[in-house]
């Protein structure tokens, strides 16, 4: 980034709305007035085809991106799961190019008619990395200095496996463990919060933190633990690996796929004996006073492996060509 760059500002203007189904208009003319190289959309629930899907094809003379979060809702199955799978299917076929962040969900968008695909792995996000001292993060959160413990971060869905974490945790009563994110599902909510009542080790935090609470948060903790039951992609993930934390993850294709060993400790996904297991190793095996595990090497090669400009590029090279044969 050239200094130049560096003091670019951008206007966010919030025109798609649910409460307005007709929105996705406006923003199709404010699109085509603007004029870009290219159109990006993301894409994680059908929720969102009413707007996208006119969009998209309003915006067919321009370049179009989708970036897949998810190629279908994690909850697939029933009616909600047909819908989901007929809604990504027609926006991937109306996209130039799809961007997915496995190889799994690759061969998915396939399936669903994707014409032109790329893996790109969920960017890392380094604003989690911070200089906070660790006893100054855990007196933020009223914990003690020379405790043990692991985070389970960011929106808390079934899937996650938050109920796992919490079980494991209420099974080793000198880990403090932190549940730290606004939870989507009453139901798990209501177990989670029954579950802090009776284990005073779990901290139940139902809340978003922004990108300062959250350099907290990854200060405060000596581990990630990712016990999802499935997985398409985890920001959580990335914002472990861009604050250097060491994770504990259930052993899913993708994981394997994302962490070099020096990195993740694995335990067979849904078993919450088994991430006791794996928690109660880690922090008998690896001590830790800087509340740091990777080397300034790694971490280097972690950033160039996952960084921002990989997605750039993805995007950016669908671009005249495309634009050329539309007109």
């Amino acid at each position: 980034m050239t200094p130049d760059e560096s003091t670019i500002t951008y206007t966010v203007e919030r025109i798609l709305s649910w409460a307005h189904p007709l929105s996705w208009i406006t923003a199709a003319r404010r699109i085509e007035t603007f004029n870009p190289d290219v159109t990006v959309i993301p894409w994680w629930t059908f929720f969102w085809y009413p707007w996208f899907a006119p969009l998209l094809r309003r915006l067919r003379r321009l370049p179009r991106v989708v970036i897949a979060h998810n190629t279908m809702d994690h909850e697939q199955s029933g009616i909600r799961g047909t819908i989901s799978r007929r809604a990504s299917s027609h926006i991937f076929k109306l996209a130039d190019r799809v961007i997915v962040q496995s190889t799994d969900e690759e061969h998915h968008a396939r399936k669903l008619g994707a014409r032109n695909t790329i893996v790109v792995h969920h960017p890392v996000y380094p604003q989690f990395s911070s200089s906070i001292p660790k006893d100054a993060a855990r007196r933020y959160f009223g914990l003690s200095p020379d405790a043990k413990v692991a985070l389970l971060f960011g929106a808390v869905r079934s899937y996650k496996g938050a109920d796992l974490f919490a079980e494991a945790v209420a099974s080793l009563p000198h880990i403090t463990g932190i549940i730290a994110g606004e939870i989507w599902d009453r139901t798990l909510g209501e177990h989670l919060k029954k579950k802090a009542t009776i284990a005073p080790n779990l901290l139940l935090l139902d809340r978003y933190f922004d990108d300062e609470e959250g350099r907290f948060l990854f200060a405060a903790c000596d581990t990630v633990v990712l016990p999802y039951r499935s997985v398409t992609g985890s920001g959580a993930a990335m914002a472990a690996l861009g604050a250097g934390k060491p994770i504990i993850a259930a052993d899913l294709p993708l994981f394997r796929e994302l962490f070099p060993s020096p990195v993740a400790t694995f335990f067979a996904p849904g078993d919450s004996s088994a991430l006791a297991r794996a928690i109660a190793t880690f922090f008998s095996l690896s001590p830790r006073n800087d509340n740091m595990l990777l080397s300034e090497s790694l971490r280097g090669i972690i950033l160039a492996r996952f960084g921002w400009n990989r997605l750039v590029a993805a995007i950016t090279t669908v671009t005249q060509d495309t634009k050329d044969k539309k007109r």
